[in-house]
């Protein structure tokens, strides 16, 4: 009798396993319609995070980083057909990807029989991340200059920074210097803008040591900063 009760107990947790499973299906599948329902895709995705089943596998969080990868894309993808892209959406969908994403990454790594050290949905993600990076800038200016949103615009920026830093692109890394500098100092001026005063102040004193085009203007806002 203690066996079948653990049989029967094993298939109802395979069978709560397999149904948020067919939620990360139903997800990914939404991207594939037209037009496409994101806040279905959400839906469907949310319930696989709040699983407890689910809610540490790759999959469910890269699939909501593709979602946000998709509604980002298209809007870029305006651009290139000469329409104007809504980059309300593409910060919002640029967000998603990136919050996603980096979690997906926590559960990402496995072994395999040899013992080896290998990654589930890593190469895509990195792929998403090297074709969007730059969006990250595009749509962090364009929260500061239309909508002066300066909070979102940081976010955005720093969400650059730490894409850059991340240690997903192994021995290829993604950071360009001279670019990553003169976004960290922006990230700053927007942290300050959005009176995020100790991000601003973190992501300036990083940028004490190193010299580039805005390095006057590092130790000027940090005195003023100090004064004040």
């Amino acid at each position: 009798m203690k066996k079948v009760a653990l049989i029967l107990g094993a298939v109802v947790l395979s069978t709560g396993v397999f149904a948020q499973k067919e939620n990360i299906k139903k997800a990914s599948n939404v991207l594939y319609e037209e037009p496409v329902n994101y806040e279905k895709a959400i839906s469907y995705i949310n319930l696989a995070k709040e699983n407890p089943e689910t809610a540490e596998l790759s999959d469910t969080w890269y699939t909501a980083g593709r979602i946000g990868y998709d509604m980002a894309y298209k809007e870029m993808n305006k651009f290139y057909l000469q329409q104007q892209p809504n980059y309300d959406v593409m910060a919002k969908g640029l967000d998603m990807m990136f919050t996603n994403y980096m979690e997906a990454n926590k559960y990402d790594s496995y072994q395999d029989k040899k013992g080896r050290v290998k990654y589930e949905n890593r190469k895509k993600m990195v792929g998403d991340f090297k074709e969007l990076h730059s969006q990250y800038i595009n749509a962090g200016i364009n929260a500061a200059d239309n909508n002066r949103d300066y909070e979102l615009a940081y976010t955005l920026l720093n969400e650059y920074l730490q894409i850059s830093d991340s240690e997903m692109f192994g021995e290829k890394p993604i950071k360009v210097d001279s670019t990553y500098n003169d976004i960290k100092y922006y990230a700053a001026f927007y942290a300050r803008r959005a009176e995020k005063e100790d991000e601003a102040i973190k992501l300036l004193e990083e940028l004490k040591p190193i010299k580039f085009k805005n390095s006057p203007f590092v130790f000027q806002t940090l005195s003023e900063i100090y004064m004040a």
